[in-house]
């Protein structure tokens, strides 16, 4: 890890909002990929208009809630996620892989079996921005559609 990143002693609030065991009130995350990877999924879980000083901000799940079929959507989550986020800094993204039930039909029987139709799986493939070989950093989140209505 590069000095100067080194010198950073924490890089934002790790969630879910823990006590932490210092003199800070929150416990925070203390490592860039830790710090990344929270913003990436907040980035997920957010939708347009959550926020109130950046109303862009947000790939907003819940607009596929009712979604029927959900192979559909991948190409406009797949855009959505690549848009939004040029809000986040300090990476660079290298693929994002969105799958649904259909996707592990012929692969992996075991998978296929255990997830319902209303799942997506996103792994988003990320490495440091000017950082070289730091390897491949991957963020996954398994969501099931019908539960992210907030009411």
């Amino acid at each position: 890890m590069p000095n100067f990143l080194k010198k950073i002693k924490y890089f934002n609030i790790a969630i879910p909002f823990k006590k932490s065991n210092n003199s800070s009130y929150f416990k925070m995350n203390d490592n860039i990929v830790d710090a990344i990877n929270e913003d990436l999924k907040a980035l997920l879980l957010t939708n347009n208009r959550e926020r109130v000083m950046r109303p862009n901000y947000g790939i907003g799940l819940d607009n596929f809630l009712f979604e029927n079929d959900l192979d559909s959507i991948k190409g406009e989550l797949n855009s959505r996620i690549l848009k939004q986020t040029s809000w986040i800094d300090g990476f660079t993204l290298k693929k994002i892989d969105i799958k649904t039930k259909n996707d592990y039909k012929n692969v992996d029987l075991e998978k296929y079996n255990e997830i319902n139709e209303n799942t997506i799986n996103i792994s988003i493939f990320w490495s440091l921005k000017n950082i070289p070989d730091d390897g491949n950093q991957k963020v996954e989140m398994e969501l099931d559609l019908t539960t992210l209505y907030r009411g």
